[in-house]
């Protein structure tokens, strides 16, 4: 997860906390390639190009493909985390052996209070059963019990949260 912060004092000014947002929206919110990619990477055809055959991947353009933080220092690298369906070469390999259905995808694009809460008890608590299930410590007959062991930590909370966050 990431965050954006907004200074008490954008208040202050009329109009500019509701232009900061209405950026922010646009650059949260737009699945266009192009336009992600030029919040990322500069202005396309100055910084950076398309690979002219399929897939297409982002080529950096000279200097700036050589400039340590090039992004920074133009401004770009701006864009939010954007839910788009990856096309790239790995993304195309991975659909030529079916490794690109029956994923688990998170939809819950923001942490709930108990995520925040729970997360890194929860995450020690799955990483440690599973470990112990994968060396055989734990037998899989036990992932039932670790289960309820996770919502019994947090977890339950965390999904009642995220359920009624989807809704």
């Amino acid at each position: 997860m990431s965050f954006t912060a907004i200074g008490a004092d954008a208040v202050k000014e009329p109009g500019k906390l509701e232009m900061i947002l209405r950026i922010l929206d646009k650059v949260s919110a737009s699945p266009d390639a192009d336009q992600a990619a030029s919040m990322t990477y500069g202005v396309q055809n100055k910084h950076w190009v398309w690979t002219p055959t399929e897939p297409k991947n982002i080529v950096i353009m000279p200097p700036y493909d050589t400039m340590f933080g090039y992004q920074n220092i133009i401004g770009a690298n701006i864009g939010m985390t954007v839910p788009i369906k990856q096309t790239g070469e790995r993304e195309q390999w991975a659909a030529t052996l079916h490794l690109d259905q029956d994923g688990i995808y998170n939809a819950l694009e923001v942490a709930t209070p108990a995520l925040a809460k729970y997360s890194d008890s929860l995450i020690r608590l799955k990483n440690k059963a599973y470990i112990a299930f994968i060396t055989g410590e734990r037998p899989l007959t036990e992932f039932d019990e670790f289960v309820q062991e996770f919502m019994s930590a947090g977890g339950a909370e965390v999904v009642k949260e995220a359920n009624a966050w989807k809704q």
